[in-house]
């Protein structure tokens, strides 16, 4: 059994998202340790990313608000991690990709041409890779 933790969780101490999923998956460790499993546990995390390639995506999701977001889902709070959204070159610096990688530039020639299927189809590669 392995953790797969998203971006959405119970807010249990008022704490940025982040550091919450952080103490979390150090809980799913020390348990995974103490229960005598061998080797390491698989932990894997996903963020909402979202590449503005067109008015369409600005409207839905260009909204600004890339902050933790806190809710009632029925009778728990809940947190939600922020979403990252933005122009695709903006995105890959966020992640660390500078303007001089082969992934960047492709990138950003898909999203100049205003063709956000090849954009996304594109992106799903990376993920994929």
């Amino acid at each position: 059994m392995h953790l797969q933790s998203s971006t959405l969780k119970q807010d249990e101490t008022g704490e940025p998202f982040h550091i919450q999923q952080a103490r979390q998956i150090r809980l799913y460790r020390q348990a995974w340790r103490e229960a005598g499993h061998p080797g390491l546990p698989r932990v894997s995390i996903s963020r909402s990313i979202f590449a503005l390639v067109n008015d369409q995506d600005r409207a839905y999701f260009g909204h600004g608000e890339n902050d933790d977001q806190i809710g009632m889902i029925e009778s728990m709070r809940a947190i939600f991690g922020r979403t990252y959204a933005a122009e695709p070159d903006r995105l890959l610096v966020c992640c660390g990709l500078g303007p001089t990688g082969r992934v960047y530039t492709r990138l950003c020639r898909l999203a100049r041409q205003r063709d956000a299927i090849a954009v996304r189809r594109f992106l799903d590669q990376l993920h994929k890779a």
